[in-house]
């Protein structure tokens, strides 16, 4: 059984990017999900399908032998048929049903799931902050963040430039520099994993950095990339950053680069760091700097 040909679907591809923009654009998502960006990175890990169903934008994530919805239905079509009609094809296509389920639901989405009776459960959060408080960084519950920023500007020599898709094998390389710290550290499976799937998404957004439209910043010392920064522009109101990475020898690097680039998405009311991956340590230093928002995201399964 294909999914090309039982179910009609498509494998998605670069050149996919603008009808995806045109159904998203259709609703204003906090979400970073809602984005062929975020989708797309992750080609090396997923295998990504996706079809329209009487108007609505089904997008299906393979990884192995299973199948499920990486995110709702979406666009102006019949959703409600569009979320009937992919359980179906999941339920026809995963031996295993305990994989069935639809990702990165939005909570003004629940009612609508659960009228049609699918238990919802939380996936997790988003941090959403205020562009205004992280570029400030005015505040008692600000001090070390401002303090190790200081220091960093006055004991070090840098620069701050744009990103470069040429500097990817040097940021890859950083990357692994990073990675091999942070494992020295959190040795569990779980991260390593996690670790080894991320670095397969920055090397995609690298590559494609100009088609995907990202904007990136690196920061060097001594004439040598010590830390790069990425994101785009989820809306008008959101900027999400994708991807950071600071080599955490130097110190007050990591909140340098976080607040440089924070200053030049001044123009966008929020700025979205995406999630904590379920990383205790991650989550305490996003909760640190003081989200206005904590956006929640849902699954939705079968009974």
């Amino acid at each position: 059984m294909t999914l090309e040909k039982e179910f009609k679907l498509k494998r998605l591809i670069l050149d996919d990017s603008k009808i995806f923009e045109e159904f998203i654009e259709t609703q204003k998502h906090p979400l970073s999900a809602y984005s062929f960006i975020s989708i797309y990175i992750w080609k090396d890990i997923f295998n990504f399908y996706w079809r329209i169903f009487e108007g609505a934008l089904c997008l299906f994530a393979k990884y192995g032998l299973n199948v499920f919805m990486y995110i709702p239905p979406i666009g102006n079509g019949n959703i409600k048929n569009a979320i009937e009609w992919s359980f179906d094809l999941m339920k026809t296509y995963n031996k295993n049903k305990k994989v069935i389920r639809i990702e990165n639901i939005e909570e003004d989405k629940i009612r609508m799931f659960n009228s049609l009776g699918y238990k919802i459960s939380l996936r997790g959060y988003e941090y959403i902050y205020n562009a205004k408080s992280l570029i400030e960084l005015k505040g008692n519950s600000f001090k070390d963040k401002r303090s190790a920023y200081n220091y960093f500007v006055k004991n070090y020599e840098y620069s701050y430039e744009d990103f470069k898709k040429d500097y990817t094998n040097e940021c890859l390389k950083l990357y692994r520099i990073w990675q091999d710290m942070r494992l020295k550290k959190f040795k569990d499976q779980f991260f390593r994993v996690l670790t080894e799937d991320s670095f397969s998404a920055h090397r995609c957004a690298m590559e494609n950095y100009s088609k995907l439209k990202l904007i990136g910043r690196i920061v060097r010392i001594n004439n040598r990339i010590k830390a790069y920064s990425l994101g785009f522009k989820l809306n008008e109101d959101i900027f999400c950053i994708l991807f950071e990475i600071a080599d955490l020898s130097v110190k007050g690097l990591s909140k340098f680069i976080f607040r440089e680039s924070c200053k030049e998405y001044k123009d966008f009311k929020f700025i979205n760091t995406l999630d904590d991956s379920g990383l205790d340590n991650l989550k305490k230093v996003k909760l640190s700097y003081k989200p206005a928002i904590l956006a929640p995201s849902y699954i939705a399964t079968i009974d």
